[in-house]
């Protein structure tokens, strides 16, 4: 129920929906369901500004997927990863994880596109040059 009420409200725009789906997270056992609901809640934590809790709510979802659903864990990573391109609290983390970042961007295939994207932003975002986060 959670998940469908945070899942609608995301569509609408809904300041809400990140809370529920964090709460329908929780509460999800199966591993799949839970992947689904951890890649809508991060698109709800960033686009409204919660970027802090989108790196909470993620963690443990990116771990547990890192090593066996590379593309999927690339995708979670890219939400997870945003507060560190848009907050400079969390650029020294990002700049920090910037080599596991690319080894998994790298083994993401379509979910690792994304990832690539944000970590080539950072880069300009800086003014680096485009070959440091070339692959």
């Amino acid at each position: 129920m959670l998940h469908q009420l945070g899942s609608a409200e995301l569509l609408a725009r809904e300041p809400d929906a990140a809370d529920h789906l964090a709460q329908a997270l929780n509460v999800t056992r199966d591993r799949g369901t839970r992947a689904g609901i951890a890649l809508l809640l991060g698109r709800a934590a960033v686009s409204t500004g919660r970027l802090a809790d989108a790196r909470e709510w993620l963690g443990a979802e990116i771990e547990q997927l890192e090593d066996t659903q590379p593309e999927l864990a690339a995708r979670l990573e890219t939400y997870r990863s945003a507060a560190g391109v848009w907050h400079p609290r969390f650029a020294p983390e990002l700049e920090r994880d910037l080599p596991r970042l690319r080894t998994l961007a790298a083994r993401g295939g379509a979910g690792g596109r994304s990832l690539w994207l944000l970590i080539a932003f950072r880069s300009a975002f800086d003014g680096g040059p485009p070959s440091r986060s070339s692959r």
